[in-house]
């Protein structure tokens, strides 16, 4: 086996170079070579498509986000903001009791200051900073709400006017295998369901079609 880059030589059962991070071939060739000498020539032509997944470098096409559900993102920022309140609440009454003496401190009084003054302004920091996420749970309040409608519009929809057995009845060739049966399944229920609500958002449609999955094929 050998490194079409730097042309070195590797024992059978090798399949990566380990200086240039490249798989390796059978044989040198004008055109394997010319890959990496030729910056015009893309080196998926040589190699497998997937060969920049494998070498850590993603495929620059767009990957889905994952859809997060909106009760779990009000908890989650409830959470945030109770822990910036309380750090900031604690923080401010530490500095006061040391403000006071109550709590003493051995270091310089223009050292003392300079760390109240820090400390104070850091702790307040935090109180705003409470504050504010705290002002997004109302209006994550009515998020929830129009998410829930929403996933009772769609799964009512939906499970009214297809069922197991006609989303099967839309596929070529059924594949034998379940991976690439779920694939399938999802192309055509992704595409009624675009169909039918063209403005959805890309993630939440994703995890729409997985609720109406489960409750198709798997809760069945």
């Amino acid at each position: 086996m050998w490194c079409p880059k730097c042309k070195n030589e590797y024992i059978a059962g090798i399949t990566t170079c380990s200086d240039c991070n490249i798989p390796l071939v059978e044989e040198l060739t004008e055109e394997n070579t010319k890959a990496y000498e030729d910056a015009s020539i893309p080196l998926s032509d040589f190699f497998p498509e997937d060969f920049e997944e494998e070498n850590g470098n993603p495929s620059s096409a767009p990957k889905p986000k994952v859809y997060v559900k909106k009760d779990l993102k009000y908890e989650d920022v409830k959470s945030t903001a109770y822990t910036f309140i309380i750090v900031g609440i604690v923080g401010i009454a530490f500095l006061i009791l040391i403000g006071l003496d109550v709590i003493s401190l051995s270091m310089a009084s223009y050292m003392r200051t300079l760390m109240l003054f820090v400390m104070g302004a850091l702790f307040l920091i935090f109180l705003v900073i409470g504050i504010r996420y705290f002002k997004k749970l109302s209006s994550l309040k009515d998020e929830i709400a129009e998410e829930e409608n929403a996933s009772k519009d769609i799964l009512d929809w939906f499970l009214a006017n297809h069922s197991a057995t006609s989303i099967d009845s839309e596929i070529t060739d059924k594949p034998s295998e379940e991976e690439q049966l779920y694939f399938a399944r999802y192309e055509v229920m992704i595409q009624e369901l675009r169909r039918q609500f063209p403005s959805l958002e890309e993630s939440f449609a994703d995890h729409m079609i997985e609720e109406i999955y489960e409750k198709l094929f798997i809760n069945q």
